[in-house]
């Protein structure tokens, strides 16, 4: 499940919930992968809960509430 969003730069990004360190489902965490600019890191932020609930938010978040997770979200390495 994932949904696309777009920043305060116009850039799209895909964002979907991914499980836990070595496939565990707790913590989850949200991925945002820049689908604009395939040049800049994914970014990811661990989430209370697990992957279920976590595809939840990606789901149910308004389209600000995820720009605001993206904002918090720390690059991926």
């Amino acid at each position: 499940m994932s949904r696309t969003i777009v920043d305060s730069d116009l850039n799209r990004w895909e964002v979907f919930a991914s499980a836990g360190p070595s496939g565990y489902a707790d913590p989850a965490a949200l991925v945002f992968r820049c689908l604009s600019d395939r040049d800049r890191p994914s970014r990811g932020l661990t989430v209370e809960g697990d992957k279920s609930e976590a595809e939840a938010a990606v789901l149910q978040s308004s389209e600000g509430d995820l720009r605001d997770l993206l904002a918090r979200a720390i690059p991926l390495s």
